[in-house]
């Protein structure tokens, strides 16, 4: 599985990638100790619905076509990686991985 990182030198907002790459199966964990919102809109912020709070250290959740067990959320199929943003607290970085769509 692909993978990368988000990095934050401060609190803000950080898209995931900066081009149009697309997959499925995104798993994003929090490996900071600041608060992590990620949502799919430059607009998610720490204080506005957002699809996770990322809290602490280890937080992690998994996007899936169609939902999944073990509290994953569904989305409709592939996500552009681009249009996926984390919101920070604080510096810190978060992990993700995906699937490439075929």
């Amino acid at each position: 599985m692909p993978c990368g990182q988000v990095i934050a030198n401060g609190a803000g907002t950080v898209r995931f990638t900066a081009g149009p790459l697309r997959g499925m199966n995104l798993q994003i964990q929090n490996n900071s100790a600041a608060a992590v919102r990620v949502g799919d809109s430059s607009s998610v912020s720490l204080t506005t619905p957002a699809a996770v709070n990322g809290g602490a250290a280890g937080f992690g959740i998994l996007l899936q076509p169609g939902g999944a067990d073990g509290g994953s959320f569904a989305t409709s199929g592939a996500v552009y990686l681009n249009t996926w943003y984390a919101a920070f607290s604080g510096a810190g970085v978060i992990d993700y991985q995906y699937t490439p769509e075929d």
